[in-house]
Order: structure tokens, then sequence, then C-alpha cells
């Protein structure tokens, strides 16, 4: 706790023996340390403190003063095993050092506590602490897309029609994400999120998009949109694309606070060409003989009713006969199946001979 300046005073003379008296000053001694402990420049002595990316570097400062009356052997440690690094191990009174750690930031609500402990060269030691928090920011979010009209299995094989997109959206990391905007590769329009754009810790929202699939499309047995072809092979294999192929998306989710993240998805298109003739002579569907009867040199007229049964448009449509020249076929492009322009009316004529006759 201290002690005394003490002196001792002798006066002498020629005449006497020597007088003597002594005073005792007491000293006192005070040994105090301070320390304030900071994280990346941010005095977070309670939660949550500043917010760090998980794997940035984070500085912890600690200012170590001595705020004692006498000189101190100082040492700074850390609870979390950080090593703390400082400029000097003696602090005069009213001195102070500034000592430094660095590490890497780790996800969650993080706590360390700096302490310095202050040795005086006689009594007991000294010490202070200071605590200091972080909050570990680790953003994560999924993406799953899929068509409430048209589930998984189901097949493309008519147009047109309206294909219905769903896209669950979750936050499964541990910060809020800010400024939600979704993409879609093969979207006309926007994809509706109902004016979400921020997702809280834990939050899903539900968007949606749709697609007019066209006999377009279908005829190609393809749209790709601007994502280029389908890459993953187990969701969706090589189709021979004289078979068919996809409707493909890929669906991309963006905030402020992570890298994009990607969905796809095939919906597998079917083309089925499919084509069938009917032919008659002078109006009789004569499949097998005799057929009509005609006189010898009278006129024939064979006519070619022929239809596209298939579900794609059939280009360059020719018509023959193994006898005669067909040559008055209206066009040689056929709708699909069901719809105007499947089907049409060609036709060839010449005069009959004589005996049973088959073409």
């Amino acid at each position: 706790e201290g002690g005394y300046l003490y002196n001792i005073v002798t006066a002498s003379t020629l005449e006497l023996p020597d007088v003597s008296d002594d005073l005792c000053i007491e000293i006192d001694k005070d040994p105090s340390i301070d320390i304030e402990k900071a994280t990346n420049g941010y005095d977070a002595d309670t939660p949550t403190g500043p917010g760090i990316p998980v794997g940035d570097l984070v500085l912890w400062t600690y200012v170590v003063t001595n705020t004692g009356n006498v000189t101190l052997d100082v040492d700074v440690t850390d609870d979390q095993g950080v090593v703390v690094s400082c400029p000097e191990t003696e602090l005069s009174p009213s001195e102070d050092m500034t000592c430094n750690a660095i590490g890497n930031a780790v996800a969650g609500q993080y706590a360390n506590i700096g302490k310095a402990v202050g040795t005086p060269a006689v009594g007991n030691p000294v010490d202070a602490t200071d605590p200091s928090h972080y909050f570990g920011e680790d953003p994560s979010m999924t993406i799953l897309k899929t068509s409430t009209s048209h589930p998984l299995g189901t097949i493309l094989t008519t147009a047109p029609q309206t294909v219905t997109y769903s896209y669950l959206v979750s936050n499964t990391g541990n910060v809020m994400l800010t400024q939600l905007q979704l993409s879609d590769t093969n979207i006309a329009g926007t994809v509706d999120c109902s004016g979400v754009v921020s997702l809280a810790v834990g939050a899903s929202t539900i968007c949606t998009a749709e697609h007019e699939f066209t006999q377009a499309e279908l005829d190609a047995g393809y749209s790709y949109g601007t994502g280029g072809a389908p890459t993953n092979l187990t969701e969706c294999p090589v189709i021979p694309p004289e078979e068919g192929g996809y409707l493909y998306n890929i669906v991309t989710a963006s905030t402020l606070e992570l890298p994009d993240v990607s969905d796809d998805l095939c919906i597998e298109i079917d083309k089925d060409p499919s084509i069938d003739i009917e032919k008659a002579t002078n109006g009789f569907d004569a499949e097998s003989p005799t057929g009509p009867v005609i006189t010898v040199g009278e006129p024939v007229t064979w006519t070619y009713v022929v239809t596209n049964t298939g579900n794609v448009t059939l280009y360059n449509v020719t018509v023959s006969d193994d006898k005669v020249t067909v040559s008055n076929c209206p066009t040689d492009v056929l709708a699909p199946a069901g719809e105007p322009g499947s089907s049409m009316t060609c036709s060839a004529s010449g005069f009959a001979t004589k005996g049973q006759y088959s073409n």
C-alpha cells in the first residue's frame, strides 16, 4: 500500500553530544490499470457489435492505460485464445499503449474479453477487462423452381397453352436479404413477387410467372430462351431432336448481400408428327376391287384428302400417285391436327381404261 519518505536530522556542536530528530512523510502506492477493447474500430461492449462477413479480417485493438501512480509491468491477453501483440511491456503512470490482435470472422454472434494485468515492483498485481462483440454475417439463399400447371412428369404435346411457374425463395442465412429480384431466361414478362423485396432470417416467399407455349416451340421441339440448352443431364436427359426436347428455363435470384442463386427446370416437349391420306375415285372410297364401273374413255377424277394427324406443323407436304400425276394441291403446309388448315384436298385426272384398274 505504500510506506514513507523518512529522514533523520542530526545536529552537532563542539560542546555536547549530537542531537537528532526524524520525520515520516507517508507514501501512498495506488497501482491501477484500464483496458478499452474495440472490434474493427467499434467499442462493442454489448451485442451485436459490427456486422462482419464470414471469413473477413477482424482487427481487435486494446488500449491499455496505467491509471495508477506506480510503474507497471503489463501483460495483455484475450479469453478466446487470440494472440495479442503489444509494443511495450512496461507502462509508467498515465502512459498508455495500443495492442492489436487479428482473426477471421466466424458465423453468428461472437464475443471475447480482453484482459490487462499490471504488476508493480512491490505489491500485488492489478487487472482490468473489457468485452467486445461482432456478428459474423453468413448470408445464404435457396430458390426452387416448379411448374404449378405442369408438375413433374407432365409432357407438352399441344399448343398454345399457358405454363405457370412458382419460385420458392428462402433465406437460409443469418442476415436479412434486401433488394430481392428474380429473372427468368424464358419469360417474356416479369417475375411477380407480390412486392416482396426483402427476406428476414428464416423467411420465404413465393414468386410466380407465366410462359405462353406456342406452336412454333412445339414444332421446333425445344424452347431455351436466353439461357441456352440444358446442361443438367440428370434432370434433363438428352432427347433425340426428331422426338422433341424441352421447354427450359433458368431462374436467377439476386440480393444485395450475396452472389446470385439459380435453379433450372425442364418440361418435356413431345413431337408426334403423323399424316393420313384418303383417296377416292370419282367420289368413291374404292380401297378394294372392283371400285366404281366407268365406261372406257370416260374421264376419271381422283381426289386425295391429306390430313395432318400429328401435333406439329408439317412443311413441304407432297402427294404422289404411282400411276398418275397429282398436280392440284392447294398448299404444302399443314397445320397440326384439329387446327384450321390441317387438311387439304388434292386431285388428279385421267380417262378410264379397259378392265380392272388400281393406283
